[in-house]
């Protein structure tokens, strides 16, 4: 008996036994060599890659207990030792993809400390920024030394400035030259930045770097302080006003001409349009959560505007360089110009420029502009929501060919 199952056992092929503990090898030891790789370049993982990696593992460790399953035959014929080692292996990967998960979701306790002692900063801020006002016939510091200035008038310990979770500088804080103590209390006035002193400015300078890009401090002039996603930044009000514009346009105007470079270096007229309408809009900043979301849905609604017959126009201060990469990133497809000396934001009104400081600062308020096949306005839309630029446009086109229909 002895020697028949000795016969049968070597019967058996060796590629069978071996095939369920062959599989999960293989697995860890590509994770292992995935891991090796990113240690070895001297890749910094953000909390994202974290959670794929995550992700990945429990998805590995399903796949080795569903293996059993369907390599029934072989699983049987493994060894007993090598079976617990896979459970174990699983039970590993397992925990080890759940940590890692709990961990990219959850903040840990100093990042929670962290961010609630860049609140209390801004709290603190806010308090002495209302102070100084009190004793300067209710005007806030001149932007362009505002940090000065609270420190020369309260005598304020240095801590105030600091993010301690943003790399070592004097302050991580700038202000909003457009916000004043009359301002509506939902305008931004001091946010988080890039380190500096006396900065100040809008959402070109915000950084969500100091909290490993999950989000930024925000004191509003109301003095509420919240704490604001990169996909909400685009949501904020920075206080630009279309009545301190120098133009502003109607619908039946004549669209003001231009010529400008687009991301490819080529010079784009509107006058190249003759016969098409347009839609024209401004944006601030290229690469903007605020503006990246704008030019995404303008790419998303490329079939529904080439089905209406509208061309699509970008247009910022923005380098044309600055606007290549800006299309690269995120596949828009559509010209995208540079109106670097601001002259044909002026002239459409949407380029809010103040004197501070001796210092004359600037900005687009974003826009859009609706342009007819002979060069008239049919919609004009002042400080439009980025998600708005497309869907306001359709609607006016939509108004337009139901009173066309009406009048036939």
């Amino acid at each position: 008996m002895p020697e028949i199952k000795a016969e049968r056992a070597a019967m058996r092929p060796a590629g069978g036994r071996l095939l369920f503990p062959l599989i999960s090898g293989i697995c860890v030891v590509l994770f292992l060599i995935f891991l090796a790789v990113i240690y070895a370049a001297g890749i910094e993982l953000q909390v994202s890659d974290w959670l794929l990696i995550g992700i990945i593992l429990l998805i590995g460790s399903c796949l080795i207990l569903i293996l059993p399953l369907v390599f029934r035959e072989a699983a049987l014929k493994c060894p007993i030792r090598i079976y617990y080692s896979v459970v174990a292996l699983w039970v590993l990967m397992f925990a080890v993809g759940g940590v890692l998960i709990l961990g990219a979701i959850i903040p840990s306790e100093t990042e929670l400390a962290e961010r609630l002692l860049c609140k209390v900063n801004l709290k603190k801020l806010e308090v002495v920024i209302d102070y100084y006002a009190e004793e300067s016939n209710g005007s806030y510091p001149d932007p362009s030394k505002w940090c000065d200035l609270l420190v020369k008038r309260s005598n304020i310990p240095p801590d105030f400035f600091v993010c301690r979770s943003a790399a070592p500088a004097r302050c991580h804080y700038a202000m909003n030259p457009n916000c004043e103590p009359n301002s509506p209390g939902d305008v931004v006035l001091l946010f988080e930045t890039k380190g500096g002193w006396n900065q100040f400015g809008g959402r070109e300078l915000m950084t969500f770097e100091n909290h490993k890009g999950e989000g930024c401090n925000i004191l509003f002039n109301n003095g509420r302080v919240v704490f604001v996603k990169p996909e909400d930044a685009g949501k904020l009000n920075w206080g630009r006003k279309v009545e301190e514009a120098a133009v502003e346009l109607k619908v039946g105007d004549e669209a003001p001409g231009f010529s400008l470079v687009d991301q490819d270096g080529e010079t784009v007229s509107l006058s190249d349009f003759a016969g098409k309408k347009v839609l024209v809009y401004f944006y601030p900043k290229a690469g903007t959560p605020g503006c990246a979301k704008q030019a995404c849905s303008v790419r998303d609604s490329t079939e529904e505007l080439k089905k209406a017959g509208v061309v699509p126009l970008g247009v910022s201060p923005d380098e044309p360089n600055e606007q290549r990469q800006f299309d690269k990133e995120y596949s828009l497809g559509f010209r995208l110009l540079s109106d670097t000396d601001h002259k044909t934001a002026e002239e459409y009104g949407v380029w809010d420029e103040k004197e501070i400081g001796g210092k004359k600062i600037g900005g687009i308020i974003r826009s859009s502009f609706l342009i007819d096949e002979k060069g008239k306005l049919l919609g004009v839309w002042y400080n439009v929501r980025p998600e708005d630029t497309v869907p306001k446009a359709m609607e006016a086109l939509k108004q337009l060919n139901t009173k066309t229909s009406g009048s036939e």
